[in-house]
């Protein structure tokens, strides 16, 4: 998911009205309604259902997170994204090798 440009506008406009904490405290508070939504599916009694509530809360948190994202700079998420990205691959490797 990618944002437009009138996307990011509402966004900045709703973080420079709300303030940076509040924000912030919203993000807190929709991460932890994501995790519920995510136990909610995983339980076996609701694994095929709410699949719209679980898309509710997945686009609050992608949207909260752009606020989170201001808190750090660029270069060190995309730095962090890289290594990450690189320590996920060699693990893909190695379970490939242990499978194989």
């Amino acid at each position: 998911m990618i944002l437009t440009d009138n996307e990011s506008k509402v966004l900045d406009e709703t973080y420079q009205k709300r303030g940076r904490k509040n924000q912030l405290l919203k993000a807190i508070e929709e991460l932890g309604e994501l995790t519920r939504a995510i136990a909610r599916r995983l339980s076996s009694e609701y694994e095929h259902e709410d699949v719209d509530n679980l898309a509710e809360e997945v686009v609050d948190v992608y949207i909260t997170l752009e606020y989170v994202k201001k808190e750090v700079p660029n270069e060190m998420l995309l730095a962090t994204k890289k290594k990450k990205i690189d320590r996920m691959r060699k693990k893909n490797r190695l379970i490939d090798l242990q499978t194989a």
